[in-house]
């Protein structure tokens, strides 16, 4: 699951950045791929958790950035709201409780507090737990990740928002028109539009992107490789060394 979901997270910014910089697929994605490996191998669940906080600090300014833009560009935040509800992308979910349609409000809520629940149980978060001296700071661990994961959502949604009111504004469809191939790239396009006279910020998009998928890569080579040390090698090697522990580990990883 792990290896699937570390795809995704290459293959994502891979088609953006080829949007937004002619950059190959391909090329993106060994990058990411070894600057993450290189990183989580050397400094260890230390470099991880430190190189989270400052793509987190990337990512926000990354994606405030667009929606400031977007808005000023579109006439305020009304406007985008209002453009958005005529365009019906601001419906409310149903109270309906037949479980048969795809989406409702108990749906959502219900589905949204399970998915949550990995933040709890995840390899990832339980190293983090386990990094820290005391109870008190393993729960402000969990509330701090948790408040992140939740506002890092809602601006992803919300991008989608002021994206459909800017592009609506300016009587353009990305797709239809051509400019672009494919939905996953309206984004970039987005940027290179709104940011092309401002230097310098189609650089702060790319930097966003690959904060994103290194963040979570790193995580996931990071909890992958104490998995197998812990559950694979040391059932299997029982008198083995914390120095040949590590030294696996950072292999592995």
């Amino acid at each position: 699951m792990k290896i699937f979901y570390m795809g995704i997270v290459l293959f994502g910014p891979g088609i953006a950045i080829e949007t937004v910089t002619n950059f190959p697929l391909w090329v993106s994605v060994l990058i990411v791929a070894f600057s993450g490996i290189a990183y989580t191998a050397v400094g260890g669940l230390r470099a991880v958790v430190w190189t989270d906080v400052f793509q987190l600090t990337i990512m926000l300014i990354g994606m405030l950035s667009i929606i400031i833009k977007t808005t000023i560009d579109v006439g305020g935040i009304k406007q985008v709201f209002d453009i958005a509800g005529e365009g019906l992308r601001l419906q409310m979910p149903s109270f309906d409780l037949d479980p048969t349609v795809r989406n409702t409000f108990w749906s959502l809520i219900v589905g949204s507090s399970i998915s949550l629940t990995y933040l709890h149980t995840s390899q990832a978060t339980t190293q983090r737990i386990c990094s820290v001296p005391t109870e008190r700071d393993a729960r402000r661990v969990i509330i701090i990740s948790t408040l992140a994961t939740v506002v890092n959502a809602v601006l992803a949604c919300l991008l989608g928002v002021f994206a459909y009111a800017y592009f609506h504004k300016i009587r353009c469809d990305p797709i239809a028109s051509k400019a672009i191939e494919n939905p996953n790239q309206i984004l970039p396009y987005l940027v290179i539009t709104i940011f092309r006279d401002v230097p310098g910020m189609s650089g702060v998009f790319v930097a966003a992107l690959f904060s994103a998928s290194l963040s979570t890569i790193s995580s996931l080579l990071s909890s992958l490789s104490a998995q197998t040390v812990e559950d694979i090698v040391k059932p299997l090697v029982k008198d083995i060394s914390e120095r040949r522990a590590i030294l696996v580990a950072k292999i592995s990883g």
